[in-house]
């Protein structure tokens, strides 16, 4: 819980909220959340150093996944942090993976507390990515780390990565491992080249249709008493994937049953130094990849056990389902919009 010396403040700023403020926020007003700090505002708080280290480097702090209705009550809703592995299908790499946690607000405060203080321990770091824990060869044709590991010896970059993994795996009997797995030569060959091939351009348009979907099928039985929308925050990729992922995440409340569209809350991509939540997630894909590919991966030996309240789930994609979607996806589009098949034709 919030340190009573300061929530007392937030939840005074948080009154005088103008929700139309622009700003990486996830957390749309249809979710049910009625109280709320900006970017700008939770900024300035804990630039006056009032908070201890971890809440004002979090993103749950800064970015109001610590919401009050009070002055001391958090606002408990579910959200899921993602990332991809693989986007780019480069070298040997066959699969692409999406994956992330899906837990309550109040867990995910928690779990980011836990995440931002490893971060800060001896060798500090300023965020984690898990592919700059591979060596390459750089500029000089030496093989090294990169960005935040670069100069580091073998057993150091792995002992820091193993804690991240430790992190995950205190508080996995309260967040739910979701991931959606493509092959990159499946999706070339069920895609096709008609208009939809332009639609669904890249195959993290169907991971993303995978874990939104898988999302709310585990809200729904694994976290029952949230009735309220999910928040969902994804890294980003490029402009043209994340353009073309939020308008079809705006269209397919239109065509998915209601059920399911009443449970779909905001979509954010932004950066993960903005949500470090995101690093979570990129750990768990690159890892989750990592095992696809036939590779050793010793983080999810860690993070997975038995005391999961929902285990690990996931909805790959093989050929036949991603030319079944497409089927699917072209028939309701049409009749939606009946001229555009005249066109067409």
């Amino acid at each position: 819980m919030p340190n009573t010396a300061w929530s007392g403040r937030l939840g005074k700023i948080a009154s005088s909220i103008d929700y139309d403020t622009e700003g990486p926020f996830p957390f749309d007003v249809e979710t049910g959340v009625t109280l709320a700090l900006t970017w700008e505002d939770s900024l300035e708080i804990y630039a006056a150093r009032e908070c201890p280290f971890w809440e004002g480097k979090t993103g749950v702090g800064q970015l109001a996944q610590v919401l009050f209705r009070g002055e001391k009550d958090l606002v408990a809703m579910l959200a899921f942090y993602g990332d991809g592995s693989g986007e780019h299908g480069k070298g040997t790499g066959k699969f692409l993976v999406v994956a992330g946690y899906l837990a309550s607000t109040l867990d995910w405060f928690q779990v980011e507390r836990d995440w931002v203080r490893a971060l800060n321990e001896h060798p500090r770091i300023e965020y984690f990515k898990a592919r700059e824990c591979i060596k390459r060869r750089d500029s000089t044709g030496a093989f090294d780390f990169s960005g935040q590991f670069k100069g580091w010896d073998d057993e150091a970059v792995e002992a820091k990565r193993l804690k991240f993994a430790e992190v995950i795996h205190a508080h996995n009997s309260r967040i739910v491992e979701l991931s959606s797995t493509v092959r990159w030569d499946e999706y070339e060959s069920a895609i096709g080249d008609d208009m939809f091939k332009k639609v669904f351009f890249h195959p993290y348009h169907l991971c993303f249709h995978g874990i939104t979907s898988l999302a709310v099928d585990s809200a729904n039985h694994h976290f029952r008493d949230y009735k309220e929308r999910i928040a969902f925050v994804f890294d980003t990729e490029t402009p043209a994937i994340d353009d073309s992922l939020e308008r079809y995440y705006n269209y397919s409340h239109e065509t998915i049953p209601k059920a399911y569209a009443d449970r779909l809350g905001s979509v954010t991509w932004c950066t993960d130094l903005h949500f470090p939540m995101l690093q979570v997630a990129d750990l768990l894909a690159w890892s989750l990849r990592a095992e696809k590919e036939g590779l050793v991966s010793p983080v999810l030996d860690i993070i997975r056990d038995t005391n999961r309240i929902g285990g690990a789930h996931s909805r790959p994609w093989n050929g036949s389902g991603m030319a079944q979607f497409v089927i699917d996806k072209e028939e309701a589009f049409y009749k939606q919009f009946p001229q555009a098949k005249t066109v067409n034709d």
